[in-house]
């Protein structure tokens, strides 16, 4: 019993040492905001950014996106952070992280604005409907409110049909409590059904027509069998033979992108109208070229889907007005040592500079091996610390010999690492891009 109690006594006095001394931290960070520190405190919290975006992650979003968006709550909760309030720092960071979560959810729901001819219409309709029930002693069909209001039963049906589209509840409503899954159901349900109403004739017809047209190849085909052909995302997968969190990175980009042109474009309501009236929506599919998202060889990140993910982070940035860093790193002398070598040598030294890179970097950190000894890499939030990141990895991977055993005698390759900051060095992700691309490799 006396063991057991001094057990006891030893766990909260460390418990109370160490809650001591996130505060003293957190207290030095609001006098002195030096960034050094401020990246530590968020680094050492950055497991419960991913507990709490896991939680969010059956609504259909990219846990990746998640993740990002948590992070940038994460910041604001470091920035924020009171250490003389009477509450610590995970409780208060649970509730930044999930209202940043939530609200990167509401905004991707609330796709389009509902025509005020659709609000009419729909007005019409009820009172037609309690003027019946009231005649006729029960609920009227909709081909006797048809009848009354002189218009096709189709339309009645379809007014019926799109009500859950148009009234995407905020997912702001309510507090979570300190783990976040007070209201995690009640979203999910929100999103089914805005999703189960993509199916009808007048959501096909009426808004999302032009905007479907304009979106690229890929997107298009993902949107149309999902939404409209209402096949699972395995489905999709094997028909377009990419992966399954493809598809799903590919579905919450293409409603990103509808929802920015809707938002863009106030769109003229007679318009809407008369594409109510036209023909059902006929969806091209599109072929991909660049289906994979991961180098097979180095396990990184392929080129075309990191270019991907360079826009929706300059995307990101500019949204929010934070800054972030991008690193090239290139192998100087790349042509002349791989002609040495075997393919499985060759091999063998791309997955030993992967793995160097993934353990010099952070788990946000995008990693990408473009090709030709050229590696790339988004390190969200580090505008301020770019130099620091980039003499960081170089003193890391300049340790470690990445030649193969046969080939000591010849000098080993000279590393070059670039770091970029967005937007001091480039405003958009094709400036980034070039920079890449251009990076000496003489």
């Amino acid at each position: 019993m006396r063991s057991s109690a001094l057990a006891r006594r030893s766990m909260i006095q460390a418990t109370t040492a160490t809650n001591v001394s996130a505060v003293n931290r957190f207290g030095e960070y609001v006098e002195t905001r030096d960034p050094a520190l401020r990246d530590e405190l968020v680094l050492e919290h950055l497991t419960l950014v991913e507990k709490l975006s896991r939680r969010y992650a059956n609504l259909g979003e990219p846990l990746e996106d998640l993740v990002q968006e948590g992070y940038i709550g994460l910041i604001k909760a470091v920035d924020q952070f009171n250490p003389k309030m009477s509450v610590k720092f995970t409780t208060y960071a649970t509730h930044v992280v999930s209202g940043e979560i939530r609200h990167y959810l509401r905004d991707l729901g609330r796709l389009i604005k509902e025509p005020a001819w659709l609000v009419e219409l729909r007005f019409r309709v009820n009172r037609s409907a309690d003027e019946l029930s009231q005649r006729l002693g029960r609920s009227p069909t909709a081909e006797e409110i048809a009848e009354e209001l002189g218009i096709p039963e189709e339309d009645v049906a379809e007014v019926a049909t799109t009500r859950t589209i148009f009234q995407v509840a905020s997912l702001d409503a309510g507090s979570p409590s300190d783990d976040g899954d007070d209201s995690i159901s009640a979203i999910a349900e929100r999103i089914a059904d805005v999703r189960e109403g993509f199916a009808t004739p007048l959501e096909e017809r009426m808004v999302l027509r032009q905007a479907v047209r304009r979106l690229r190849k890929l997107e298009r085909s993902v949107i149309y069998h999902f939404f409209y052909q209402e096949h699972t995302k395995t489905e999709i997968a094997r028909k377009l033979d990419i992966s399954v969190n493809y598809v799903s990175y590919l579905i919450g980009r293409g409603l990103n992108n509808m929802k920015q042109m809707l938002i863009r474009e106030e769109r003229n309501e007679a318009v809407l109208r008369l594409e109510f009236m036209e023909a059902r929506l006929t969806a091209e599919e599109g072929q991909l070229d660049d289906s994979a998202m991961v180098d097979e060889t180095t396990g990184l990140y392929c080129r075309a889907f990191f270019e991907r993910l360079l826009q929706d982070e300059v995307a990101r940035a500019r949204r929010y007005e934070i800054e972030f860093s991008f690193i090239v790193l290139v192998v100087r002398e790349w042509a002349p040592l791989v002609e040495k070598v075997t393919e499985r040598e060759k091999e063998k030294l791309l997955q030993r500079l992967a793995d160097l890179l993934k353990r010099s970097l952070r788990d946000v950190d995008r990693i990408s091996y473009y090709g030709q000894g050229r590696f790339g890499a988004i390190l969200p939030h580090t505008g301020a610390n770019a130099d620091v990141v980039s003499k960081r990895i170089l003193s890391q991977l300049q340790g470690h010999d990445i030649r193969p055993p046969r080939l000591k005698s010849i000098p080993p390759p000279h590393l070059v690492c670039n770091v970029y900051a967005y937007p001091k060095d480039a405003a958009t992700a094709e400036e980034l891009i070039a920079l890449l691309e251009e990076t000496d490799r003489s």
